[in-house]
């Protein structure tokens, strides 16, 4: 049944349809033109025709959840060059609970999301979707998106004027990261948490670095320009007004351009004024008609974010648990007769050492008793000797022999602490001076790593064969 189940579904990859493979096509072309970064919105409406390759793949998503997901970000990004933003939201929810595992795709839709909640003016969940898209790329390991999501977390706390958090941020970036780009980014985002914390010369002095690394984006001369109106330098802050409302500013950057050219240009006549007022009101009808839109967008994220766990998800998270719960049984049952297993062995082991320490030291109390150890032991014949005693003591002599480190003597006296002569004894077979035994016997130990206490215990260690 199952090798049935797998050769129907191999056939049906097979033998998909052809409007999916034109799908597939499409997709594949959209991604080549981002990664040539021609993402102009004629050539994804014109050459890609991304609306019918998404409704295409959306009814074969379960078999193809990686070109269903790619078709959710190609016409997600279509729909929010549209403005059409509640359209766009909901396909890039698509595209998250969609099974794809594409790291990198996954954090380029959270970082769209997250721009529509920046432009709403909700910074708190825009800060919540730049931290998820952050994780993907970290586990993506795109260092460069990892580290743009960081400082995008930053400006994000910049706007929210938490001065601490948004530095600790920044000064991790400056210390990780060398990419240019991200450092000039880091210096506009320093530029605007001053700015939002009120500390206008410290905003001003970060506009000018900015500017130093060749920076001429708006952002840096808006900021300039609100600071020193804030400071009262109003021809600073005109200057540089006019400098952002000159350029292709956002409509935010713009307003806010034109409300000090309003209201600190003193050299201006009141038809310059009028005209710069009625500019204004303006572009606040489409910041409010755009944060229209976004609101309902964003609101449409926060739904999705708190709605509770489908009945099928529910059901995946239960069965996962229950197959947690038999795997840490079986495994703690497989630890537990581990255990016994290496507990038995421990005693068997345990067990045959002591057999054998008994029989050494029999051995040992017959030789201590024997009439001539020195006849019996080939004392005379050191060969000879070493022969006897790695018969009868598992190959001690060899063992002592291979340290390299033991003369003759000390390897004999190693003989008779082991048959645990005393001293007396000890100086009348070597022959040595009876005062110098203790030196001898502290000389040998040292060569062995023990003391002479502890002599008898290792020369038993080495006779005791442990397998």
């Amino acid at each position: 049944m199952r090798l049935l189940l797998l050769s129907l579904v191999i056939v049906l990859i097979s033998c998909a349809p052809r409007e999916v493979r034109e799908a597939q096509e499409v997709v594949a072309l959209a991604d080549s033109l981002r990664e040539a970064h021609l993402v102009a919105q004629d050539e994804y409406n014109d050459s890609t025709h991304l609306a019918q390759a998404y409704y295409t793949l959306e009814k074969w998503q379960w078999l193809y959840p990686d070109d269903f997901a790619h078709a959710c970000y190609h016409y997600g990004r279509l729909l929010r060059e549209r403005e059409d933003h509640i359209s766009a939201m909901q396909v890039f929810i698509n595209a998250i609970h969609s099974n794809t595992h594409d790291k990198d795709l996954r954090g380029r839709v959270f970082t769209n999301m997250a721009v529509m909640c920046r432009l709403e003016g909700n910074h708190s969940l825009a800060y919540t979707m730049f931290d998820k898209s952050r994780e993907q790329f970290e586990q993506n390991c795109d260092t460069i998106a990892y580290y743009y999501a960081l400082n995008s977390m930053a400006f994000e706390l910049a706007e929210q004027a938490q001065r601490d958090e948004c530095l600790s941020l920044l000064n991790q970036i400056s210390q990780n990261c060398r990419n240019r780009d991200i450092q000039i980014k880091t210096l506009e985002t320093k530029a605007e948490m001053y700015f939002m914390v009120q500390e206008y010369d410290s905003a001003i002095y970060f506009a000018n670095l900015l500017q130093q690394y060749g920076n001429s984006e708006p952002t840096g001369f808006l900021i300039k320009a609100q600071s020193y109106s804030y400071l009262n330098q109003k021809d600073s802050a005109v200057y540089y007004a006019s400098m952002v409302a000159e350029q292709s500013a956002s409509l935010f950057d713009l307003n806010n351009s034109l409300y000090i050219l309003a209201n600190d240009n003193a050299t201006a006549n009141i038809e310059d004024i009028q005209d710069i007022h009625a500019s204004r009101s303006d572009v606040q009808k489409q910041i409010e008609l755009r944060r229209s839109k976004l609101s309902h967008a964003v609101e449409l994220l926060q739904q999705d974010m708190d709605k509770k766990p489908q009945y099928i998800n529910l059901i995946l998270f239960i069965s996962a648990l229950i197959l947690a719960a038999a795997m840490a049984w079986y495994a703690h049952r497989k630890m537990r007769h581990l255990s016994h297993q290496q507990k038995q062995m421990k005693q068997q082991r345990f067990a045959y050492q002591q057999s054998q320490l008994a029989e050494i030291e029999q051995l040992c109390e017959a030789l201590r008793l024997s009439h001539d150890i020195k006849k019996e032991l080939q004392w005379s014949n050191y060969d000879q000797m070493c022969e006897i005693i790695n018969k009868h003591f598992n190959f001690l002599a060899n063992k002592l022999k291979a340290t390299n480190l033991l003369t003759q003597t000390e390897i004999k006296l190693c003989i008779l602490v082991l048959i645990d002569f005393r001293f007396n004894q000890m100086a009348e077979i070597l022959p040595y001076a009876q005062n110098s035994i203790g030196k001898l016997k502290d000389t040998a130990a040292k060569h062995l790593g023990t003391t002479g206490k502890m002599l008898r215990k290792t020369l038993l260690e080495m006779v005791i064969s442990v397998h």
